[in-house]
């Protein structure tokens, strides 16, 4: 069991934005498989634990999570730290996304 895909559902990710993610879980064989539990956690650039949002799942094999960065968060690389239990397996994965300085003008 692993976790096949990450896909980021927005491009450039700004202080105040919403960021969403879609994990697809699947077995050796590339196929879906229901996860036990999935956790997800979020940690900003000094790698201080700042949001552990909800996991909804969308699919068999597919969850979702969204939150949005605080105005004030630090520009960087972040980190998702993401847990799925599963047949009596657990894969924990970590994906990075950057936040960019709001351009010039507003966010």
């Amino acid at each position: 069991m692993s976790i096949y895909e990450v896909k980021k559902r927005m491009k450039k990710v700004y202080p105040g934005s919403s960021v969403s993610y879609l994990l697809k879980v699947v077995d050796k064989d590339e196929e879906p498989v229901s996860a036990e539990t999935t956790t997800v956690k979020v940690y900003n650039p000094a790698g201080e634990l700042v949001e552990t949002p909800t996991v909804s799942v969308e699919d068999v094999g597919e969850y979702l999570f969204s939150f949005t960065l605080a105005a004030n968060a630090p520009t960087g690389d972040w980190i998702i730290e993401s847990v799925v239990v599963a047949g009596g397996y657990t894969d924990i994965e970590y994906h990075y996304f950057t936040v960019h300085p709001n351009p010039v003008g507003g966010a």
